[in-house]
């Protein structure tokens, strides 16, 4: 298995495994739910910006920065690293 899928194959187990350890808080509230459904977002625009980057020349390798940067920030952080790589790549 290559490594860049690797590390996204354990990103998106973590990204589940902490859902299900969320899932009582889920249950309380909307905030907890709201913050994994935007992390998920930002991981599958990751995901997607690789598989169909290549005909654009986009590329965002995937990495623990790439991968943590749209986990925490969504799909803006995604936008945000592909602006960054515009500009200074």
């Amino acid at each position: 298995m290559n490594a860049n899928y690797e590390i996204l194959f354990i990103s998106i187990l973590a990204l589940f495994a902490a859902a299900l350890l969320l899932r009582p808080m889920i249950k309380r509230g909307k905030t907890i739910l709201k913050l994994v459904l935007f992390s998920g977002m930002g991981l599958c625009l990751l995901i997607f910006l690789n598989i169909f980057g290549n005909y654009f020349n986009m590329y965002l390798p995937l990495n623990y920065f790439t991968i943590l940067t749209s986990l925490a920030l969504g799909c803006p952080g995604v936008v945000m690293l592909g602006v960054l790589k515009i500009i200074f790549v």
